[in-house]
């Protein structure tokens, strides 16, 4: 499976297999040239099984990523999306698709490997910091800006 998490900041992109993790990279999409370095890195790869895209990035980003994989593998890549219960993890969200893709697949993941309670942190562009309860229930979350968010808005109103 070829997987690609597409942030406010980062896209990346790691090729997985039963033996794990065989390939990986990243891009800027802020970059001019994101789509051409994206495509020099991909070189090579074969035509994967499935296409698997985390999004929480530019649109833009987004519909070219979906034209690059079709284009190149005749693959329509799945846009994962937050549900309101998945994989044993119930969302506390009223609308669970505004909640980011990146946010739900850590805790799925990390109530999945664990089944007891967890704290999962991210920290980079955003910070975000959500709560699973051990029979799953998602307890809830904060996001705030992350340092570098944090000290552009510093610099430029203070």
């Amino acid at each position: 499976m070829l997987l690609f998490d597409l942030g406010n900041s980062r896209l990346k992109w790691s090729l997985w297999s039963a033996a794990g993790y065989a390939q990986t990279g990243s891009v800027d999409p802020g970059d001019q040239e994101w789509d051409v370095q994206l495509r020099q890195q991909l070189q090579g790869i074969a035509a994967p099984d499935r296409v698997l895209v985390a999004s929480v990035g530019p649109v833009q980003v987004w519909e070219a990523l979906r034209s690059m994989t079709r284009s190149r593998w005749g693959q329509e890549p799945v846009r994962l999306q937050s549900q309101a219960l998945q994989c044993g993890v119930r969302n506390a969200y009223a609308e669970p698709a505004r909640m980011g893709a990146d946010r739900w697949l850590a805790m799925l993941a990390a109530w999945n490997r664990f089944h007891r309670p967890v704290c999962i942190l991210d920290i980079g562009t955003a910070v975000t910091a959500d709560v699973v309860a051990a029979d799953g229930r998602h307890l809830g979350g904060i996001i705030a800006p992350g340092i570098s968010l944090s000290r552009s808005a510093l610099q430029a109103q203070t």
